[in-house]
């Protein structure tokens, strides 16, 4: 798949450069009759071609029945690749458009609601039960064409099931035990995903200036209690971000449930896991980083050329602007953790931002969303709010329903500033590493009891980052906030205090992207998560296969079971898992700190012990539920809070977790 998408890309450029303005988005009617009791398709899609050449891709469980040119049936050329049949077809000149009728039918496959959110960023197949369906566009459901497009899609499915798809809903229906329904896309995709649910639905709408807008919710019944929330919630983020960037894009936006645990964001919906629903957060942070790639993703499309710019810009302009919204402690801890996800990585996995493309893992998620989301972070602070929020509407204004990539960007921004920003994107998109900033001496100017002076220095970087650093400094009359421009790989510089200076702080605030000393860097379940190799061990015979599926879930690297009394012959990570007795005795004999007592008594308790030599994430199991549970979903679940150095999980399901104190390293001034 990636490297037709590949090839489509490199299409896309070509011809969007050669094909005049009439002709240059072709159009997709497609009429899908969908049985989820039998999980059977049968399909008609009419494309009108903007070129002389029609290539088209679908999947190859699909039989095609016809290919028709203008209403007569023609031979087509076909291949197959990567689980894609390819067709190509030659059409004669004409001075009015042609239509190529493709007559498909097939079966999908099963729906699996066992599957994890880290199993739903995977390329996905089209799946289909009567406990819902779910057809990705990138599956090869539909024609899959070259070039951006618009649709007209005619849904036909059981009565008591509901279609829905991105683009605007009409023709809403039930005949014959039949529901119908329409979908209008006048804005150019790439895609079209199809989903059908036994919903009800929940409609408010709202006007913005001259738009109206309809607000939906797709909810099963034990979600409807939800909807007016979500509505709201939908509103609220809509207004937001059509005062900051621009007027919403399309006519309607809806929240769908999904009954597997997708997070998705396509124009005009949300496609969100029934499981999770319920959360405040999904609802106050997640909905509305969904919402903005109304803008970003969906409304501007990304142009990959230098990575994928839009979660870096989404996660900075929704989930950390609802930080900086909340507090700016609730801010500087969400930095923090970008700077600590980015410390958990393993040697030599990095890669520069501007080879990201999707989270397909931790090493990816930390880079294409942490780092970017600090990228952007900075850019703010250097350009200041107006300027930055300006580039962002110039940015809209010139490439909303176009693809753009991170040049584009960086163009919108310059013209707001009037500054070239050449160097600064260089620095975040091409390099990797981070500077380590450290203090090789402090103390005062001659004995000056008002001027002191720092020698900084960036570490073994032979080519220094260009960076604004924070500096803090201690005196009796409070603390003083500045910020020095740090360009070289060792800088002296001199501050003047009007009381002696006693101590410093190099970036109190984790504004800068940087590597944490080790002070600042508490351990956390994604050192291991992320680990390359990671050994196992069950203190009780019992828990062996427990402990294994632990691992399994939760470690992204190979893992290795191994005797308890073995365990400390490896610097690998190692997942222990006992009773609390047995935990209390390995770690005592291990020389390991003891068993925390912030954490809450739970059926499940998880933490990564503070200070050790290596990396020990010890599993708790109340004794009596040894074979109780599905591990391996456990440890999955574990993955979500990667972010934190201990997890207690109650008999309720309800969860509590927490991080190890940080302190930033006080330096102290010599006199």
């Amino acid at each position: 798949m990636l490297s037709i998408k590949r090839a489509m890309c490199l299409g896309l450029l070509v011809r969007l450069a050669m094909c005049g303005v009439a002709w240059c988005t072709p159009h997709l009617d497609l009429d899908v009759s969908l049985d989820p009791a039998t999980s059977s398709l049968n399909a008609t899609a009419s494309i009108t071609p903007e070129t002389s050449i029609l290539t088209f891709y679908l999947a190859d469980r699909f039989v095609v029945r016809s290919v028709e040119l203008d209403g007569a049936t023609i031979p087509a050329e076909r291949s197959s690749l990567d689980g894609l049949q390819r067709f190509q077809i030659a059409l004669p000149e004409a001075e009015q458009r042609h239509t190529v009728t493709v007559r498909y039918h097939g079966k999908l496959q099963p729906l699996d609601t066992l599957m994890t959110h880290d199993e739903t960023l995977a390329a996905l197949p089209a799946m289909s039960s009567e406990q819902g369906s779910y057809l990705p566009g990138s599956s090869g459901w539909h024609p899959m064409l070259e070039t951006p497009f618009t649709y007209r899609l005619n849904t036909a499915v059981p009565k008591g099931q509901i279609a829905v798809a991105p683009g605007n809903p009409s023709d809403e229906t039930t005949n014959h035990a039949i529901q119908r329904a329409s979908f209008t896309m006048q804005q150019p995709v790439e895609n079209i995903d199809l989903m059908v649910g036994r919903w009800s639905i929940r409609e408010h709408a709202i006007n913005i200036g001259d738009a109206h807008i309809r607000i939906r919710a797709y909810f099963g019944e034990a979600e409807l209690p939800l909807a007016d929330g979500y509505l709201d919630a939908v509103a609220r983020f809509i207004r937001r971000y059509s005062t900051q960037i621009g007027p919403y894009p399309y006519p309607i936006f809806s929240v769908v449930s999904s009954p597997i645990p997708t997070g998705f964001g396509m124009p005009t919906l949300t496609y969100l896991g029934r499981q999770v629903l319920g959360y405040p957060f999904i609802r106050d942070i997640s909905l509305g980083h969904e919402v903005l790639h109304s803008w970003w993703g969906n409304g501007v499309r990304v142009n990959p050329v230098r990575g994928n710019w839009a979660e870096g810009l989404t996660t900075f302009m929704a989930d950390y602007a609802f930080r900086e919204d909340e507090s700016a402690q609730a801010a500087t801890r969400m930095r923090h953790g970008w700077l600590r996800d980015y410390a958990a990585l393993p040697p030599h996995s990095e890669r520069p931002l501007s080879e990201f493309r999707a989270r397909h893992h931790t090493a990816s998620a930390a880079i294409g969303y942490g780092k970017a989301a600090m990228m952007f972070y900075a850019l703010r602070a250097r350009l200041g709010n107006d300027i930055f929020d300006k580039g962002l509407r110039l940015f809209w204004e010139k490439h909303r329903h176009a693809s753009a990539s991170f040049d584009d960007l960086r163009k919108a921004f310059e013209q707001a500033s009037g500054s070239s920003l050449v160097d600064f994107f260089e620095q975040w998109l091409d390099r990797t590493g981070a500077p380590l900033i450290q203090v090789t001496r402090a103390g005062m100017v001659d004995r000056s009891d008002s001027e002191v002076e720092l020698e900084l220095s960036q570490g073994q970087d032979t080519y220094p980052y260009d960076l604004s650093l924070p500096v803090r400094l201690f005196s009796r009359n409070g603390p003083i906030d500045v910020r020095v421009q740090l360009s070289d790989g060792t800088l002296r510089v001199r501050f003047t205090t009007e009381t002696p200076a006693t101590a410093a702080q190099l970036d109190p605030q984790f504004e800068v992207w940087r590597k944490l000393s080790a002070n600042e860097a508490p351990a956390i379940l994604r050192d291991v998560i992320a680990a390359e190799s990671v050994q196992a061990a069950a203190l009780q015979e019992t828990l062996k296969t427990a402990v294994i599926n632990v691992a399994n879930g939760l470690s992204e690297g190979n893992v290795r079971l191994v005797d308890s009394t073995a365990a400390s012959d490896s610097d690998s990570p190692l997942i222990v898992a006992g009773s609390k007795k047995a935990v209390t005795t390995f770690l005592q004999n291990s020389s390991l700190a003891a068993r925390p007592e912030n954490i809450d008594a739970g059926v499940v308790e998880v933490w990564i012990v503070p200070d050790a030599p290596r990396k020990v994430v010890v599993v708790v199991i109340e004794t009596g539920t040894e074979q109780d549970g599905d591990w391996t979903s456990l440890g999955k679940r574990l993955r979500h809070f990667g972010r934190y150095s201990w997890v207690s999980i109650a008999a309720s399901g309800d969860t509590a977790r927490g991080n190890w104190q940080i302190e930033s390293p006080l330096i102290t001034i010599a006199r």
